[in-house]
């Protein structure tokens, strides 16, 4: 191994294509005739911030992992998943500015396991306003120390998975290093990097380019010594509960993507407006998409700073909805909150400090019939009853329904116990039928209903209407209201439950009294009292 003096131009990680050539690990420098990228010394570490990314941010189980040694390698090592449309591992620099455009490709001495890798260089190529990745296979002997040798012309081009043919890299403008396991292979990997430098000095198509900020130690600046985001927002101390927060919803990895971002980040302080059973609710498990959605909220994709989107006064956000940004009454706002701090600039996108939690806009679901009577307030009986049947979803359908809808008042009206005997489990099929037998397939006004006399139920059973004195009646039952509008059907509100006949006979329920408890009880009622009186 051999560790060199590093050129103003060098920086940043590994990437590796094209053929292996067989070489000595005890190589000179002065063999190999370009300039160094990195040796993995702890002050280019440091400028390079090495770091991971898998296939988590996609859904994938796959893990690795960096480790640098006292003796100036780098290992990235893990274990490769196909689940969940994984299979990806990659271990990437910070952003770098370099020009290597004088020599004729990447130099890369390297010990795997025998696994085929690639070596990842991105430019200032763009595709839909992201960066693309350009690309290059390199195999590796198991246990051995080689060289692989990457032409420049042999990277390819390609974006999350799409490949761009027509694009070409620009070795003049690197902007950041990587490489990547992804040959859909499960189980462990180890690669070990020694160096990664360029070859054929001087025979490349050399572009001049301005001169970039270079660090004290040599190693080109990355975007003048910023922070990611996650890092930036972690240092600045103000964003504990966000960052609990994102933990929470497995976002955290979204972060570490190779994309820009907008961040409106609520402060702690902001976390702390919010009722604090609705924070520690958003953070359990089974609240885990709600907690998404929220969060998704406060970001839009690109680097979008306080004048943009002031000018812009709308940006998409990634959860959909857009966020208004404007000045009123002499200060920021977005949507309502308060702009805290602009522009803080980080090497992955820029943050915005807000001074409350921005709640995306409730979608508001369409009626039905089923939510109709849950606003009204008057049917709790009838929909618990409805719930206890699992008929939610019916009412909750296309319909067209008309639904004959008992009141609260009408199941009272019903001997004692008899609702909660239906309740049960082992009377589920019975619940069920007279359920049914309040609804009607499509949408029957009262006229219809009047002048067909009668109308056969989901039930299969026929119920009758007519004129008494003056009252509509839908069998014994007095309809009270007529032709509510529920969405996916009609609402006709009734004062006692109508009663199926072979419920009538198998529960011993005298004809025209209101219900049931068990068959082996004959129910009567003293209408002159108000009382009932149960017999064996």
């Amino acid at each position: 191994m051999t560790t060199n003096s590093i050129p103003a131009a060098s920086v940043t990680l590994a990437l590796l294509l094209g053929f292996v050539c067989s070489a000595s690990a005890e190589q000179e420098s002065a063999t190999w005739r370009g300039q160094s990228v990195t040796e993995f010394s702890a002050e280019e570490n440091d400028a390079l911030q090495w770091q991971v990314v898998d296939d988590g941010v996609m859904g994938g189980l796959s893990e690795g992992k960096v480790e640098f040694s006292d003796a100036g390698t780098m290992k990235f090592s893990g274990d490769l998943s196909l689940e969940n449309n994984g299979g990806f591992s990659t271990v990437r620099s910070a952003e770098v500015d370099l020009n290597l455009s004088d020599d004729l490709g990447l130099l890369m001495l390297v010990k795997g396991d025998g696994r085929t890798y690639e070596a990842r260089l991105d430019s200032d190529a763009r595709f839909r306003g992201n960066p693309v990745s350009f690309s290059g296979e390199f195999s590796t002997k198991k246990g051995e120390w080689i060289q692989v040798q990457i032409p420049f012309s042999e990277f390819k081009g390609s974006f999350r998975g799409t490949d761009l043919p027509d694009m070409r890299l620009n070795p003049s403008m690197i902007e950041r290093l990587w490489v990547l396991l992804a040959d859909k292979q499960n189980g462990a990997f180890d690669l070990e990097i020694d160096w990664i430098r360029t070859y054929g000095k001087g025979q490349g198509d050399f572009t001049e380019r301005n001169a970039k900020p270079v660090s004290s130690e040599g190693v080109p600046a990355t975007k003048q010594g910023r922070r990611q985001l996650i890092a930036t927002a972690v240092a600045d101390g103000r964003f504990t509960t966000l960052k609990t927060a994102l933990d929470a919803a497995g976002l955290t990895p979204f972060f570490q993507w190779d994309n820009p971002l907008t961040v409106f980040a609520p402060t702690d302080e902001a976390f702390a407006k919010l009722p604090k059973e609705v924070l520690s609710d958003l953070l359990k498990p089974e609240n885990k998409e709600k907690l998404i959605a929220i969060l998704s909220y406060h970001v839009s994709a690109g680097s979008s700073d306080l004048a943009g989107a002031l000018q812009a006064k709308q940006l998409e956000t990634v959860a959909g909805p857009p966020l208004e940004v404007s000045f009123s009454k002499g200060r920021v706002r977005v949507n309502e909150a308060l702009l805290v701090d602009s522009d803080i600039q980080c090497s992955d996108g820029i943050i915005h400090v807000v001074d409350a939690v921005l709640l995306p806009p409730q979608t508001k679901e369409p009626n039905t019939v089923l939510s109709v009577a849950k606003q009204a307030g008057s049917f709790s009986t009838l929909l618990a009853a409805v719930d206890a049947a699992k008929l939610s979803d019916l009412l909750k359908g296309d319909g067209p329904f008309t639904v004959l809808a008992p009141t609260d008042e009408a199941f009272a009206a019903l001997p004692q116990g008899a609702v909660s005997t239906l309740l049960k489990e082992e009377n589920r099929d019975d619940l069920v039928a007279l359920l049914k037998y309040h609804v009607v397939a499509g949408r029957v006004s009262a006229g219809d209903a009047l002048n067909a006399g009668k109308a056969k139920t989901v039930q299969g059973d026929t119920v009758k209407f007519s004129i008494e004195n003056g009252t509509f009646k839908a069998n014994e039952s007095t309809i009270q209201s007529t032709g509510i509008e529920g969405g996916n059907g009609l609402i006709h509100v009734i004062d006692a439950v109508l009663m199926l006949p072979h419920l009538t006979k198998k529960f011993s329920v005298l004809p025209g009294k209101a219900c049931c408890l068990s068959p082996n009880l004959e129910i009567t009622a003293s209408e002159t009292k108000g009382s009932t009186t149960l017999k064996k």
